[in-house]
């Protein structure tokens, strides 16, 4: 099976295979914990690299090369990723100006919340976000306070990375509030990728940088 050259190709490489979900073959998404790596092999020896990610798998791509999908393993696994393209506060202030054009008063088309956007609505070179490794799908604007998130407690420990919007996302990707959950208040602005991150990152569209660990999120970005 395919699946199981990509993980000889991984162990060979002498990268962690443990680290990824292997999931069984199945015709249906599988269920999967956030923040790892999925592989999911289809009847006809293909697999699907992605992740899951709020309770919903996003695809990398669908492959019949192993090799091509160890390579993109390899690269993501464990990263090392360019410091920051501006300081902190520089980062912030674009963060708040972003937040601002999407949910404050003069907004083109507010954001309301239940409502969506599509993705193109979010500016080349906003700052953003993400919990978790690029298997995820989720963003939030740069620095957007946890509880604003409404992600489980359990993620608060859980490191960031950095990306900047280098070019549009395209319309099937979507731009909403975040609902109250786990306990939390909510109401930041997530970005809803149609595919996992490290994608957008391999096409040219996001641009990853480090968050050191020391630092915190700053307070909030909500208007």
């Amino acid at each position: 099976m395919i699946a199981d050259d990509v993980r000889r190709l991984l162990e060979a490489a002498g990268d962690d295979a443990d680290a990824v979900l292997w999931a069984p073959v199945s015709d249906q998404p599988p269920q999967a914990p956030s923040h790892q790596w999925v592989v999911w092999p289809t009847a006809d020896d293909e697999v699907v690299l992605g992740g899951s990610d709020h309770g919903r798998f996003s695809a990398y791509a669908r492959f019949g090369d192993p090799t091509l999908v160890a390579e993109i393993l390899s690269r993501w696994l464990d990263p090392v990723l360019p410091p920051p393209p501006r300081d902190a506060e520089t980062l912030h202030a674009a963060s708040l100006a972003v937040a601002d054009g999407i949910v404050g008063p003069d907004a083109a088309a507010p954001l309301e919340p239940g409502r969506f956007l599509p993705g193109s609505v979010v500016p080349a070179g906003a700052p953003l976000d993400h919990i978790g490794t690029a298997s995820g799908h989720v963003l939030h604007l740069f620095d957007t306070a946890f509880d604003a998130r409404s992600l489980p407690p359990t993620d608060a420990n859980v490191a960031r990375i950095g990306l900047v919007l280098t070019a549009p996302l395209p319309d099937s990707c979507s731009v909403v509030r975040v609902e109250p959950w786990f306990g939390q208040p909510g109401g930041g602005v997530s970005i809803v990728l149609d595919r996992v991150i490290a994608y957008y990152v391999d096409q040219g569209v996001l641009a990853p940088f480090a968050i050191d660990a020391e630092v915190p999120a700053a307070p909030d970005v909500r208007t």
